[in-house]
């Protein structure tokens, strides 16, 4: 989990197509923020700066989360239908 000091910080940013923010435990994000989110395409390296995701984000979150969240979700719903 990233610091939320630095979300309240950033957040007073809004919107920037590309940015660099540092995290306490020496994580770094590359990319562009909206409403202070990261938002669009972004990279988020390790402090060895491993990459640990390069890709689109959508409000702080990883869009591919948010697509696996919706086939759990559906699958559990048809699932409960039958």
């Amino acid at each position: 989990m990233h610091d939320s000091s630095i979300s309240l910080r950033s957040s007073m940013i809004k919107n920037v197509q590309s940015v660099q923010i540092i995290y306490e435990n020496g994580d770094t994000y590359n990319g562009s923020l909206k409403n202070g989110l990261r938002h669009g395409y972004g990279v988020l390296y390790e402090i060895n700066n491993n990459v640990v995701y390069n890709g689109n984000w959508e409000n702080d979150m990883v869009k591919l989360f948010i697509f696996i969240l919706f086939i759990f979700y559906y699958v559990r719903k048809m699932v409960s239908e039958h």
